[in-house]
């Protein structure tokens, strides 16, 4: 079982879903780069049309935990495949919709499958693979996902100026048939014992297990319940500094490519300004995660917030600067957008342990997602009503700093029981 002088297998892994969120990447892309030409060909309001999108983030966030089950069922190789096929039927599909009822049925679709090859699915498969070295596994496949957005986006923009949104669909579609689900089926594999290996490439059995070795942990550190947990102050200042932030961010990235080009960018420069802003988003993955090692938790989480908040200030400035502040955003905005998916286990482990920790995640993530399907629906209406999205974005300032506030002021639940 040695690896000595080979490339342990998980590497393998790991490269197989960089390369799945890389290419689930363009599912965001097309969301955004293709709004107002899919609106403008239907005549639909964007209110009309976001609604369709939220519904379609509804359903992906509640169906992601079920194919997380599935993968610990099954294994990743007779699930991932399957989500990303469905992707791909749902895009070549997309290509044809003639209606407002197709394409609530066919985003729906869309989100059915996008939960296979998501992050839960993807960390679940991984953790099988790798125990010491989990979360650089892990931060690297996440990596794909930014580098998915730089590239992919402009792609999206050229596709749809050239030959129309619906080629674009078409393209992404059976680009994930041809590329993605051979590579998943040749590579995947449930797990380290069942080619003859040890998790993290380890040679001898204890290795493993040595790493896994528990410590005394303090009074009270196994958790809370999620029950217990929703009865403290920490759970609900956390589901609003989990909400608000979806509300706004998701709202922003969604209409991100219609903003810009209304202050007058090509629609493929806003294209590639929102792929350099998911892209960017990978420094806050690794930078607010290193930074919640070494400082307080919820204090670097407050101030990733107050970044954002500094972001939507650019975009704000949009309107009356036009794009020279376009770059401040990207940069701002960007850098401190993916700090929120790294700090946020972080934050619910320290406040309610880890005993339940699954749920309580779940839970917290529910709240989210109600905020980050209202979100694009307001700024759909906002700018529907106005023909500027110039209210809603003072909205999404003012959430930001709620939220900075809320999660700087919640207080580990765990130790305050332990303290009683």
């Amino acid at each position: 079982m040695s690896t000595e002088g080979k490339v342990f297998y998980g590497w393998w892994i790991v490269a197989a879903f960089f390369v799945t969120l890389f290419l689930a990447a363009s599912i965001g892309a097309t969301h955004s780069v293709f709004f107002k030409s899919i609106v403008e060909e239907f005549g639909w309001s964007r209110t009309a049309f976001s609604t369709v999108l939220s519904v379609n983030a509804v359903i992906g966030a509640l169906l992601a935990p079920l194919w997380g089950r599935l993968v610990d069922r099954h294994g990743p190789r007779g699930v991932v495949p399957v989500g990303a096929a469905i992707v791909g039927l749902s895009m070549v599909l997309l290509s044809n919709m003639r209606g407002m009822l197709e394409a609530y049925l066919l985003y729906i679709l869309l989100a059915f499958g996008a939960g296979g090859k998501s992050l839960v699915p993807v960390s679940t498969a991984l953790s099988q693979w790798f125990k010491r070295r989990r979360g650089l596994a892990i931060g690297i496949t996440l990596v794909g996902a930014g580098v998915g957005g730089v590239v992919l986006a402009p792609m999206a923009s050229l596709l749809d100026r050239g030959f129309g949104w619906r080629t674009g669909y078409l393209v992404f579609g059976i680009a994930i048939w041809v590329v993605l689900i051979p590579l998943l089926l040749l590579v995947l594999r449930r797990q380290p014992e069942d080619i003859g290996l040890l998790p993290d490439g380890d040679d001898r059995p204890n290795a493993a297990a040595d790493a896994e070795e528990p410590v005394e942990a303090p009074p009270g550190a196994g958790g809370l319940s999620l029950g217990e947990a929703i009865r403290t102050p920490t759970f609900w200042l956390i589901a609003l500094g989990f909400m608000l932030p979806m509300f706004a961010g998701r709202s922003i990235m969604i209409h991100l490519v219609p903003v810009i080009t209304d202050s007058g960018v090509s629609p493929h420069k806003a294209a590639t300004a929102y792929g350099m802003t998911v892209g960017l988003s990978v420094v806050g993955r690794f930078g607010f995660g290193y930074a919640a090692d070494k400082f307080s938790k919820r204090h670097i989480f407050a101030l990733c917030y107050l970044i954002q908040a500094v972001g939507i200030c650019f975009l704000i400035g949009l309107e009356t600067m036009g794009p020279i502040v376009l770059i401040g955003f990207i940069v701002v905005f960007g850098c401190s957008y993916g700090g929120g998916l790294s700090l946020a286990p972080l934050l619910i482990a320290e406040s309610f342990g880890i005993a339940s920790m699954g749920v309580i995640f779940g839970a917290l993530g529910i709240v989210a997602m109600v905020g980050g399907a209202l979100g694009p629906i307001f700024a759909g209406s906002v700018y529907d009503a106005r023909q500027s999205y110039h209210l809603a974005f003072i909205v999404f300032l003012a959430a930001q700093l709620i939220a900075a506030i809320a999660i700087f002021n919640c207080r580990s639940a765990v130790a305050t029981r332990a303290g009683d």
